[in-house]
């Protein structure tokens, strides 16, 4: 399985649909957004996005395949979705550790931003990332987050930059313009 997801993430960071910006319609038509130049699409997996209730997209920076690519995830939890029952369940389990942070782990605080026009909430976290198989861990990689929670109507949205933090602050332009270009529908 793991060989298989592997395989996966390094075909979709290869450069599939990695053309120029591309205009991108959430599933059920619940967002809008310009995914940026050099980002490719991954295929979904898991259970469909219906019987979740869940939707939206997530994505890799093309020819950095890996389990510490960057990525940007921008999801639709709609009411009765089976992870969070409401953004502020997000921000709670995402905003701090659980129990005592692990070295090098770090969280801001949670504040109040702007995404298309309406109040939402923004919190970052830097922290080192283990990634492979147990077996063959080798020095952890210094990871950095940010992540903004919009409430809606109904339901809320969470758009998510994540990247290995050497490489952060020259992708964080392209995650904004992501955010810029994003248009919720609730």
């Amino acid at each position: 399985m793991k060989n298989i997801l592997t395989a996966m993430l390094m075909f979709c960071a290869s450069g599939a649909g990695a053309a120029g910006p591309a205009p991108y319609t959430c599933e059920g038509g619940y967002f809008t957004l310009t995914i940026p130049a050099g980002w490719s699409q991954m295929p979904a997996g898991g259970q469909p996005a219906k019987a979740k209730q869940v939707y939206g997209v997530d994505l890799l920076l093309s020819g950095k395949g890996g389990a510490a690519a960057p990525s940007i995830t921008v999801k639709y939890y709609a009411p009765g979705n089976s992870v969070f029952k409401t953004g502020q369940d997000y921000v709670d389990s995402n905003s701090a550790p659980f129990g005592d942070p692990e070295p090098g782990e770090q969280y801001s605080p949670v504040t109040g931003a702007a995404v298309a026009g309406r109040k939402a909430y923004r919190f970052e976290r830097k922290f080192n990332g283990y990634f492979g198989p147990r077996e063959e861990r080798k020095a952890p990689v210094a990871m950095f987050e940010r992540h903004l929670v919009l409430p809606a109507r109904e339901g809320f949205y969470v758009l998510l930059f994540s990247a290995p933090f050497a490489e952060a602050k020259a992708l964080v332009p392209q995650f904004e313009a992501l955010v810029k270009s994003f248009k919720p529908k609730k």
